[in-house]
């Protein structure tokens, strides 16, 4: 007797551990099932790669995307997505970006590395989205703009020193709080026209107008790889912007001394 009731406890312990084995591996399939769609790829060109959990897709035009989708572009790669509420995300060439979340106004986006430009849309009389770019040290949140982020590792540029990741961001209408990661109380505001940089641990950079602070700006002076030469990502056609209080206004031309007025002694 004591036999039998010592199997049959060992029985029940045995379908328990493989009924939990079983849910443990079924589980990523019921995560994936469950997630939300995020948009469609509208354009896709060159090696585009998404991955889904333990799947890695070709991206395709017309395919879904969703959320969770990791999407990886190759050294000539470049996909558009046109997201559920007509906002949209274009990547460059050698980037990579998680949509970590996209449900009523409110989208997140991851940027590990590359080029990312943002156009958030805002349907009038609904409430402002709330959208961020998350990039390893720097945050940048919209209410409707058009923009660019850039994270670039392993490069220096002058005046940082050893500081080697930079996340730029370059605004082209509207306006984008950028802050460093661990110090959002530390953002600055960047009005369209102007553009701003997280260089490693530090606060942004003040706003300075688009090409002058060093930001990458598709193709500035410390322009990100491919993007420029591939004209993938083309420029923005923007206005100087009106003066403000968050900004400094351009340098003014330096003075010249235009010499002696013609006949004068």
């Amino acid at each position: 007797m004591r036999s039998f009731h010592t199997e049959k406890i060992a029985y029940r312990t045995f379908s328990y551990l493989l009924l939990l084995l079983l849910l443990a591996a079924i589980n990523p399939a019921i995560a994936h099932a469950q997630a939300a769609p995020a948009g469609t790829a509208s354009q896709v060109s060159g090696t585009v790669q998404i991955q889904r959990g333990a799947a890695t897709i070709p991206a395709t035009q017309g395919m879904q995307i969703m959320v969770g989708d990791r999407i990886i572009t190759g050294d000539d790669g470049h996909i558009v997505v046109l997201l559920t509420d007509q906002s949209t995300l274009e990547l460059g060439d050698s980037a990579n970006m998680v949509i970590d979340q996209h449900a009523g106004s409110s989208t997140r986006v991851n940027l590990a590395g590359g080029a990312l430009r943002s156009f958030v849309n805002r349907t009038v009389g609904a409430a402002a989205p709330n959208f961020e770019v998350h990039t390893p040290n720097a945050v940048a949140a919209a209410r409707g703009t058009l923009f660019d982020v850039v994270y670039l590792l392993g490069l220096k540029r002058p005046t940082y020193g050893d500081i080697q990741n930079f996340t730029d961001v370059s605004v082209y209408e509207g306006l984008v709080n950028l802050a460093n990661i661990n110090n959002p109380a530390g953002g600055v505001s960047v009005p369209a026209g102007y553009e701003s940089t997280v260089a490693g641990t530090n606060n942004p950079s003040g706003p300075g107008p688009l090409g002058m602070t060093g930001a990458s700006a598709f193709g500035g002076p410390a322009g990100a790889k491919g993007v420029a030469a591939s004209g993938i990502l083309s420029p923005v056609s923007t206005v100087p912007p009106p003066s403000c209080p968050v900004c400094p206004e351009p340098p003014a031309p330096p003075a010249t001394n235009p010499g002696p007025a013609p006949g004068a002694p």
